[in-house]
């Protein structure tokens, strides 16, 4: 009964403390990713325009990611990607150089 309680009051005294740390609107995230002051070739799709929802909108699957790294890829004369193994799921693991 006595870990019970301790158990009980760990998890209320963990959400005052969560509750007291700075609240950080993750919607602002990507402004350090895609900076204004650099410019990007047009050719090249952003993860949105290729997947269709931005980001942090749903889930990005893993075939979802390789489809867009292997894309670019295939756009950019600054990228090599390899398949350096697959995992035991059988899925790729890419190796992208830029």
């Amino acid at each position: 009964m006595r870990a019970y309680l301790r158990g009980i009051l760990g998890g209320v005294l963990l959400l005052a403390a969560d509750a007291a740390l700075p609240q950080i609107d993750v919607r602002s995230a990507d402004l350090d990713m895609f900076p204004a002051t650099t410019s990007y070739d047009p050719a090249i799709p952003t993860p949105e325009q290729f997947l269709g929802f931005a980001l942090g909108h749903e889930p990005v699957r893993h075939h979802q990611l390789v489809a867009y790294i292997k894309h670019i890829a295939t756009l950019s004369d600054r990228l090599t990607l390899e398949v350096i193994g697959h995992s035991h799921e059988r899925r790729p693991i890419l190796f992208l150089v830029a």
